[in-house]
């Protein structure tokens, strides 16, 4: 994905749009593929804060031309532990989420970014704002709590906007006919 996001700056660049924001959402596959292994759990958040480096210093280079030159507003999504655990404990779901929430916001802030701290926002709330125990996405009130959250982060005023988000009902979604 990150060579296809690379080309639609281009390309958007090269139509003489300026970029911005640029919102980036990464890491959280590589610690649910992990499993609850710790030794891989710790080798998927270094390769996380590895990728993360690589990434943004992508974006900010296609977006400005030079690495050193911050002209996208960069801001990177944390995550929440939808089953819930305590954050407090070691080894703990909630406590991996933690590390790499932690992982995520050097990276961006070194790159000159912002990230909304989700973890917080969702804790205690999870049955109303995800999917889990079926799945571990947020539901469209979680999405709303996310879109909040990181246009509070990005500053651009007191007011977000009113978003609605649909999901699909249960059964086969409907397709387009040739």
């Amino acid at each position: 994905q990150f060579a296809e996001a690379l080309r639609l700056i281009a390309d958007a660049l090269g139509a003489g749009l300026r970029v911005s924001p640029v919102l980036v959402s990464l890491g959280a596959n590589d610690l649910q593929a992990a499993g609850t292994d710790q030794a891989m759990l710790e080798e998927a958040t270094k390769s996380v804060a590895t990728n993360l480096d690589r990434v943004f210093g992508g974006i900010r280079e296609a977006t400005a031309g030079r690495a050193d030159d911050p002209t996208a507003d960069l801001v990177a999504v944390t995550y929440y532990d939808p089953s819930g655990s305590n954050p407090e404990r070691p080894g703990s779901t909630a406590w991996w989420v933690a590390r790499l929430n932690e992982t995520i916001v050097r990276a961006v802030e070194q790159a000159g970014g912002r990230a909304p701290d989700l973890a917080p926002l969702v804790r205690g709330r999870e049955d109303g704002l995800t999917w889990y125990p079926a799945d571990v996405h947020p539901t469209n009130a979680g999405h709303a709590v996310i879109a909040r959250a990181v246009w509070a982060t990005m500053r651009y005023d007191a007011v977000a906007p009113v978003v609605t988000l649909v999901r699909p009902g249960n059964g086969p979604l409907p397709r387009p006919r040739p």
